[in-house]
């Protein structure tokens, strides 16, 4: 057989095959929907009908399983399905005992995107969290539904037409991420430029501090590794430390989400109150939640009440709030342990990937979002994460993992953007 270089591997006919409109359809479908979900447009009767996530989880699967009869010429690879058939029946075992679709949504999307083109899978969610960003804030100013305030002593914070405050910068953070990963070392400064202006204002309206923080610093940091990327791929140095944070970042985070509520909880001390007060109580929180429900192999039904709002602007049962924000703890108790270690799997794998072809801008976006992901939860949500995309690189490594180049080659051909591709993110 002829050997392909890493390049077809990627853009080989065989592999992108000619029509994915339904799966595009899939994915600007939930994005939208479920943007509008977190938003007031959610008590509108139609969206209310329409939405949901077992509902929405049925249209998307079925445009995606359409998509797959229309390419049934396309290659199906039988390690491939061979792990997506054992992750099929754990996200249904997941989806039995929590009632919640969420493992069982990703692994679909991430299924049907192993042979699409992944830069525009990344760009329609890029564009229609913006436009759907635009169009909810838009609607909360002119009045056409809510413009949720918060008061408080020492914090206003506007809700900005979406259930919560951290809502709309999240989808700025998300935005921001998609835009560094799709462009890599070609990251130019007015969109960063733009990003951080976005993140701003954000924190003026909503007050969302280590949001705001985050996403201008992984801007102006992707920015600055955009232009050192030649010099990075070279140092020796850069490679060791990219590598390092790459094995034990998500480790690292998954371990800590655990063991500093631990701490914090049965250790008191003026220390310890100072960082539990300073993270906003989620340490202990996190362990009351761990206490409370326990963490299974497979997930738990819990009723979270948390800060938002209902869909008509009622409080979330503040008087019984159990609501956690790191993802790890959260996750553990939504959807089982078995899920968040194929989940820590799966994104340390994929950073080893990038760092080991020396994408340090990719490595970079993840490591920040490791850093999220330790204090927020909404990294499970796809509309909020995009980046649950990327795990379809570890796909196409594993059906061509028998070809694949050496490691000392850095050239990522997969993610090697052609001028007229580029030019189609700002």
């Amino acid at each position: 057989m002829e050997q392909l270089s890493y390049r077809q591997q990627f853009t080989n006919d065989r592999l992108f095959v000619s029509n994915n409109t339904c799966f595009y359809a899939a994915v600007a479908y939930y994005m939208v929907l479920k943007i509008l979900d977190y938003s007031f447009y959610a008590s509108v009767p139609f969206i209310s009908f329409i939405d949901g996530d077992i509902r929405l989880a049925v249209v998307c699967i079925g445009l995606i399983v359409v998509n797959e009869w229309i390419n049934r010429q396309s290659r199906y690879d039988l390690k491939t399905l061979a792990v997506f058939a054992v992750l099929l029946i754990l996200s249904v075992i997941v989806l039995v005992k929590s009632g919640k679709p969420v493992p069982l949504t990703l692994l679909a999307f991430i299924f049907g995107a192993r042979n699409v083109d992944l830069n525009k899978v990344l760009r329609i969610c890029l564009y229609t969290s913006l436009g759907m960003l635009a169009f909810i804030v838009l609607s909360s100013l002119i009045g056409v539904i809510p413009n949720y305030v918060d008061e408080a002593p020492n914090r206003n914070r506007q809700f900005l037409g979406f259930l919560y405050a951290l809502y709309a910068p999240q989808i700025v953070f998300n935005c921001t991420l998609i835009y560094l990963i799709v462009r890599r070392n070609a990251v130019k400064f007015l969109p960063v430029l733009g990003f951080i202006v976005l993140a701003l204002g954000c924190y003026f309206a909503t007050d969302s501090r280590s949001l705001v923080v985050l996403t201008c610093l992984v801007a102006l940091l992707g920015y600055c590794y955009s232009r050192w990327a030649a010099g990075l791929a070279r140092s020796r140095v850069s490679r060791f430390t990219h590598a390092f944070f790459s094995w034990l970042t998500f480790p690292v985070a998954l371990i800590a989400s655990f063991v500093f509520p631990l701490i914090i909880t049965n250790h008191f001390s003026i220390v310890t109150y100072v960082i539990n007060k300073a993270l906003g109580s989620r340490m202990s929180l996190s362990q009351k939640a761990i206490d409370t429900y326990g963490i299974s192999i497979f997930g738990n039904d819990i009723e979270w009440s948390g800060a938002g709002l209902s869909a008509k602007g009622m409080s979330n049962g503040l008087n019984q709030y159990n609501y956690v924000d790191s993802t790890f703890v959260k996750a553990c108790l939504d959807y089982g342990i078995v899920f968040v270690i194929a989940m820590v799997v799966t994104y340390t794998l994929l950073m080893v990937r990038e760092s080991r072809h020396r994408q340090y801008v990719v490595v970079l976006v993840l490591f920040i979002l490791a850093i999220h992901a330790f204090f927020d939860n909404l990294f499970l949500i796809l509309c909020f994460n995009s980046l649950w995309f990327c795990a379809v690189y570890l796909v196409r490594d594993l059906r061509n993992y028998r070809r694949a180049p050496s490691a000392g080659r850095h050239v990522d051909a997969d993610l090697e953007l052609s001028k007229k591709s580029r030019s189609l993110v700002f």
